[in-house]
């Protein structure tokens, strides 16, 4: 079974309570079953290990009873991560550009998911593929969450006309996950007068 660090499951829970009224992470927990609630309550821990699964039903039924059944919500949810990531412990990891900060991804990744693999391929300026393999498979909730994070790294780093596609993706029966990420660099397209 693949895990997920609480921190991960924080970010969650900080969502919605920021964003929603004050009663919203509770008609979430409601909507899961018993054994999912009892873990995400009383509290979650960052640095504990949660089921894989239980975090992509979260993301589920935070669409289910706060969008809907929108899953465009999961997109939000990615750039609320990346936002929250960025503006804290990897916040240095900006200055780098988006190249840099996304070839680090594939290292915390590791921090992040106790399986699975993720690598990135430089394929220009402003252009990289990232590969990701999630075990046993990833779901919808979980590449749309990843769309919306990889944008938002981009953008934060200064990248423009960010595009995110997945070309492949393990939810739909393939080996792994693949994004392709474009976008226009600031830096080496519009160097200082």
């Amino acid at each position: 079974m693949s895990h997920v660090k609480g921190s991960n499951l924080l970010n969650r829970h900080a969502f919605v309570k920021e964003k929603f009224d004050p009663d919203a992470w509770d008609r979430v927990l409601a909507s899961l079953a018993d054994n999912d609630a009892r873990l995400l309550s009383p509290r979650i821990l960052a640095s504990s290990w949660y089921p894989f699964d239980l975090y992509n039903r979260l993301d589920l039924a935070m669409c289910q009873v706060l969008a809907g059944g929108d899953l465009e919500l999961c997109r939000t949810l990615g750039v609320d991560s990346a936002r929250r990531a960025l503006s804290g412990t990897y916040r240095l990891y900006l200055k780098d550009g988006a190249e840099a900060i996304l070839r680090r991804l594939a290292v915390l990744h590791r921090s992040f998911y106790d399986s699975g693999s993720m690598d990135v391929t430089y394929l220009g300026p402003g252009q990289c593929a990232i590969r990701t393999v999630y075990v046993p498979r990833s779901t919808l909730t979980n590449c749309l969450v990843a769309e919306g994070f990889y944008r938002t790294v981009v953008e934060m780093c200064g990248g423009l006309e960010v595009q995110v596609s997945e070309g492949n993706c393990s939810a739909h029966g393939a080996r792994f996950c693949l994004f392709n990420v474009r976008w226009e660099d600031t830096v080496t397209t519009h160097p200082p007068a």
